[in-house]
């Protein structure tokens, strides 16, 4: 089995926000959300800053292979534009682990108070696809 990174998105790489498909060699691992808080805005794409700790970031973790992970590194411009570092997460069930997340220094946006890129997006139907959590990623994350 190829070694898997846990991963946190919260923009549009989520079930329902239009780039899943960039994660169909990923593994779900269900709902999460961060740890820490911090700045959610949306311009022309979804971003999170440290700068200023406004909310819990909700999101979605995933366990990607090697090649999946470069692959959002060139998308998200890494480290040029944004930067992937490693955080606290914590799962729908409560346990918290370590997974990437990628971070813009920062930058004008709307700033979404909620935290929760899912509240504010239009470009899908209000009821969205979910996703069953796969339970040899929840085991793999124990």
């Amino acid at each position: 089995m190829k070694n898997r990174n846990p991963i946190f998105v919260y923009g549009r790489f989520q079930v329902g926000a239009g780039r899943t498909f960039l994660m169909n060699c990923a593994i779900y691992a269900g709902k999460a959300r961060t740890w820490r808080r911090y700045s959610l805005k949306v311009s022309t794409y979804p971003f999170v800053t440290s700068k200023i700790p406004v909310s819990q970031i909700h999101g979605e973790v995933y366990l990607v292979d090697s090649e999946t992970l470069e692959l959002l590194d060139l998308i998200l411009n890494h480290p040029d534009c944004q930067c992937r570092e490693k955080v606290p997460v914590e799962l729908l069930g409560g346990k918290i682990i370590s997974a990437w997340m990628y971070f813009q220094p920062d930058g004008p946006g709307v700033q979404i108070e909620s935290g929760d890129y899912l509240d504010v997006c239009s470009d899908f139907p209000e009821t969205s696809i979910q996703m069953p959590e796969d339970n040899n990623a929840m085991k793999m994350l124990a």
